[in-house]
């Protein structure tokens, strides 16, 4: 299998002139996306990545024929795949069950395939599909995002007052209420709280407290304005710069994403590590 880079890959727009013996190959399907690039780059022939006029990724334009022998070996292969992969997932979402019995071996048994069916949908870039974190941070992340959601009413607190960071502080007690009767250890709940969840803390103490102590601290001086036109080019490049777009490959194709409306970004940030990493719906 050759290496590719950028240029093996010329973006063109959807109604451009279509190369002569290429078709147009939708994204959507893993399986063929993936084969037809592999298959034209390992042909020697070029690779088209189709974007429309905001450079989102609508599909590939591949040779024809490369194409429809993808086309047959997918057919020919599915229902082995689909089986395959059935038997997978099974591993999959049996060693996550487990491991939440093991963190918390109270969990009532109606709640464990909610649980895992949410944190483990494919695609969705959920806690549960994540490699970059251990397996004992994700199905506490998991637990937790599912508490939230279901057993408290953080949805009625978002729309009331409109900040997420807000509403979890707000349930923050009952969340740890809830870790505990399900068998949570103590200690690392107790750690969670001390260290993990900034926003809990800052929301309790107040505004113009320490996060830490809850005492009163003397306000900073305010900050002197100087050359504002300035100033004001600076914050509208920052805000360009933390839209923090970035390309991912999804179906077998590289896309654009946003990384300012991705709840699913990694962050070394204690204070939103639950913000990112464990988002239960698009709220």
């Amino acid at each position: 299998m050759s290496k590719t880079d950028d240029s093996d890959e010329p973006r063109v727009r959807f109604f451009s002139n279509m190369p002569d013996g290429y078709v147009f190959v939708t994204k959507g399907d893993v399986f063929v996306t993936k084969n037809c690039r592999l298959q034209t780059h390992d042909a020697g022939r070029t690779l088209y990545v189709v974007v429309d006029k905001a450079n989102k990724v609508l599909g590939l334009r591949c040779p024809a024929e490369i194409y429809a022998a993808v086309e047959a070996e997918n057919k020919a292969t599915a229902g082995r795949r689909a089986e395959a992969v059935q038997k997978r997932d099974a591993v999959v979402h049996g060693k996550f069950e487990a491991d939440i019995l093991r963190l918390y071996p109270k969990t009532p048994a109606a709640e464990i395939p909610k649980i895992v069916s949410h944190a483990l949908k494919k695609r969705s870039r959920r806690v549960g599909t994540r490699t970059t974190i251990d397996t004992d941070k994700k199905v506490g992340l998991a637990v937790r995002a599912h508490i939230r959601h279901c057993h408290t009413k953080y949805h009625m607190l978002l729309q009331t007052t409109g900040n997420r960071e807000k509403a979890r502080a707000i349930i923050f007690d009952q969340v740890k209420e809830i870790e505990l009767s399900w068998g949570a250890q103590p200690s690392k709940v107790d750690r969670r709280q001390a260290v993990g969840h900034k926003s809990a803390r800052k929301m309790k103490a107040g505004k113009g407290s320490s996060p830490a102590t809850g005492r009163r601290v003397q306000p900073n001086a305010p900050a002197t304005k100087i050359n504002p036109p300035r100033r004001a080019a600076t914050m509208r490049r920052t805000r360009g710069s933390t839209s923090g777009a970035k390309w991912i490959e999804v179906d077998g194709v590289v896309e654009l994403v946003d990384d300012s409306e991705d709840e699913a970004v990694e962050t070394d940030s204690e204070s939103s590590e639950e913000s990112d990493w464990s988002e239960y719906s698009d709220i």
